[in-house]
């Protein structure tokens, strides 16, 4: 970006003007002063929820990263998403609610950052729900865009060796079949989950998101760094990594050209991931113009791809 450059230049049509004294007044009360409304507004969009681990520290991340844009001259504006996660919404009624929940997360993005003018989007995802659901409106709408991916979870130790959520899964089997005891069972339920992050031990369905997210452009993450999913310790590290507006790779809906496309696919095709995340990138094309998704703008509605799945 040039030095002249307008980095306000969406968030400006809510903030100046006698007309806009009302939308100035509204964002005094949540902490706007005189000299933030000609700063660029920053949809800080994090997957933080209490209802599965991917998730859990997602807000811990949102707060270093809203004290690291203040720092850049940035006005971030935090909100959250959700999640439906697969590891405890599947085996009932839940499951039928957890792939709807990636287009429902971006257009819970989308709506927030549309309607009140947000110049850029810094978003948080763990899952392989919140990862493709956030990168989707980061391409729809075009603005530059950093995306962070919350980390995975560690290994956890049962009887001196490894234990994940894959080896819970196993004692399922294992004990249902008599070769471990209760006590096993219940002992590897204990410690196969040791603290936050998302829970890809040995699933590589959901591994390739964030991958997937690296190879395709508003990855923060330099090649080969993995962000932190259990120790809150390294978090502070994060704010240092400059200014977001200069810093991202452009317009999020560029990156989605046929380069990124082949990197995406080769990250997911190099670590066995299902097909499944294949389908978001189409989903995430930039719209010229209208609403979200499932709002009546037939150009934006991507809805065809599925047909025949």
């Amino acid at each position: 970006m040039g030095r002249g450059e307008v980095l306000n230049r969406q968030s400006r049509e809510m903030t100046e003007g006698v007309a806009r004294t009302p939308n100035r007044a509204m964002l005094r009360a949540i902490g706007f002063e005189d000299g933030d409304f000609r700063k660029p507004i920053v949809g800080l969009a994090s997957a933080g929820a209490e209802v599965s681990p991917c998730n859990i520290h997602h807000d811990e991340l949102a707060a270093v990263a809203k004290q690291a844009l203040k720092g850049y001259g940035c006005a971030p504006l935090k909100f959250n998403t959700f999640v439906v996660t697969d590891g405890m919404a599947m085996g009932h009624e839940g499951m039928k609610c957890s792939l709807v929940s990636r287009d429902v997360i971006a257009d819970t993005i989308e709506l927030v950052v549309r309607g009140h003018r947000m110049d850029a989007i810094f978003g948080i995802g763990g899952c392989d729900k919140t990862i493709p659901g956030t990168l989707m409106p980061m391409a729809r709408l075009n603005l530059p865009s950093i995306f962070v991916y919350g980390g995975t979870i560690l290994p956890g130790e049962y009887r001196g060796k490894s234990a994940d959520i894959v080896s819970a899964f196993e004692a399922v089997g294992a004990y249902s079949k008599g070769l471990i005891e209760e006590q096993e069972h219940y002992g590897i339920e204990c410690n196969a989950c040791p603290g936050p992050g998302a829970c890809v031990g040995g699933s590589q369905d959901l591994r390739s998101p964030g991958g997937g997210a690296h190879r395709t452009g508003p990855d923060l993450r330099e090649r080969g760094e993995r962000a932190p999913g259990h120790s809150c310790k390294p978090y502070s590290e994060w704010g240092h990594g400059g200014d977001p507006l200069r810093r991202s790779p452009g317009r999020t809906g560029d990156a989605g050209d046929a380069v990124s496309h082949r990197g995406h696919r080769r990250s997911r095709h190099g670590q066995g991931g299902g097909a499944d995340h294949r389908w978001p990138l189409l989903r995430g094309k930039p719209r010229n113009g209208g609403g979200p998704r499932g709002s009546g703008d037939p150009g934006g509605r991507p809805d065809r791809l599925l047909e025949g799945r």
